[in-house]
């Protein structure tokens, strides 16, 4: 099977994801492949890919999707720290973006909440960013559980989020032509078993919107 997905989400799903397939279908092969919104539709319909994790976006009519994985944002810091909304805007900060230039997922977020904070480090891997705050004085935000995979080895500290974000909302994608095959719906139920006990469907932590006066 050819799975496509971000470079960012493979290190926490696609592990968990292969041992579940060996221990029920050792003779399957998988293949994991960048993610390229632009051609996915037309990928998934060709048969290229069979299916894609992506965070929600809107699709075709032709392109069917459910609801994978919940998380919610956290900070991540190398030590530990009482942040407010307004020691979190006035911290300097590192982010995670596969474009050159325009705001971060996050800072997207922040920007229609009346928010601007200051980022110093703009990298391509959250790897590379989380060994950035482990040798700094920069905040990172980023979704909680992958926040925990890569983390745990440097010893950095995961704050709650002070500015209450909507969640980071994971869907699984396919083409409506092989809604009714079997390989397909048996690749689609794994997936979805492999991630229903990380579904999380509680509220954001951390404090609600501030006036637009605390923003910067």
């Amino acid at each position: 099977m050819t799975l496509a997905m971000n470079d960012e989400l493979e290190p926490a799903f696609l592990p968990r994801f292969v041992t579940r397939l060996r221990e029920r279908a050792p003779q399957v092969r998988i293949a994991s492949v960048r993610l390229d919104r632009a051609s996915l539709e037309r990928d998934l319909a060709s048969g290229r890919l069979d299916l894609a994790v992506d965070v929600a976006q809107p699709t075709g009519a032709d392109l069917r999707h459910t609801l994978l994985q919940r998380d919610t944002f956290c900070v991540v810091s190398a030590r530990k720290r009482r942040l407010d909304v307004e020691a979190y805007l006035a911290a300097r900060h590192v982010t995670v973006s596969s474009r050159r230039t325009g705001l971060a997922f996050e800072d997207l977020l922040l920007s229609r909440l009346g928010y601007q904070r200051e980022v110093s480090v703009r990298c391509q891997h959250p790897e590379a960013a989380c060994h950035i705050v482990a040798g700094s004085d920069l905040l990172l935000t980023m979704p909680r559980r992958h926040a925990e995979a890569l983390n745990a080895p440097l010893g950095n500290h995961l704050l709650p989020m002070p500015v209450e974000l909507p969640p980071v909302e994971l869907h699984l994608y396919w083409h409506r032509q092989v809604d009714g095959e079997p390989r397909s719906q048996w690749l689609r139920t794994e997936l979805l078993g492999l991630s229903e006990g990380l579904r999380e469907d509680v509220k954001p932590r951390g404090a609600r919107r501030q006036s637009r006066s605390g923003s910067r």
